[in-house]
């Protein structure tokens, strides 16, 4: 992230400085490091435009940092600031942390709005689709209350014999059909008991 470039950043500095100190004026037009200050023993060294005019010698603290720190420029752009401190110079840096705390709430928002329009699609998704896979079971309680003593004859309906709710219609099916036939043979059996009976 930022302490990560701002650590590279310092190394280029210091870098340059301990082995072609004449090219520190050419950081900001070739290495793109724009906002830098370095000093020794003489004062400062090497000072860009940007951090003079942004003020950031007022976001270094005192001595050397241990952390980057983040500062905000009277302009109100807010900085990430470092310094390093080696035996003969001294080395502080700053990157522009705006922009990524404006990915960072322009992320936040979409989460904010995202999170709750996907839950709310997956309950309504879950709804309709369990509508759909229950929808058997509703067709087959109404075909079994239709089912009485006198009906037997009448099934369960089967969508797909091979996924559960058709298995268990079948078997329902097998079950009144063993019904029926018991059902048969009482009504013989009491027919011809009754005929015999008679005679």
């Amino acid at each position: 992230g930022l302490d990560g470039q701002l650590d590279r950043e310092i190394g280029t500095i210091g870098k340059i400085y301990r082995e072609e100190p004449e090219e520190l004026k050419d950081l900001a037009s070739h290495w793109g490091i724009t906002l830098f200050r370095l000093d020794d023993a003489g004062g400062i060294r090497q000072q860009t435009e940007a951090w003079e005019r942004e003020g950031l010698s007022r976001g270094v603290q005192p001595g050397d940092s241990a952390l980057p720190l983040s500062w905000t420029a009277p302009s109100g752009r807010r900085y990430r600031v470092h310094s390093v401190s080696k035996s003969s110079y001294r080395v502080a840096a700053a990157v522009e942390e705006t922009s990524l705390r404006d990915t960072l709430w322009t992320l936040a928002v979409i989460l904010a709005m995202g999170i709750p329009f996907a839950a709310g699609l997956a309950i309504a998704g879950g709804y309709f689709l369990a509508g759909r896979v229950l929808s058997p079971i509703g067709a087959m309680a109404q075909k079994a209350r239709e089912i009485t003593a006198e009906s037997l004859a009448k099934r369960l309906p089967v969508d797909n014999a091979r996924d559960e709710f058709g298995q268990l219609a079948t078997v329902f099916n097998d079950t009144l059909s063993r019904l029926q036939d018991a059902f048969e043979r009482l009504r013989r059996f009491t027919a011809d008991a009754s005929h015999e009976l008679r005679t």
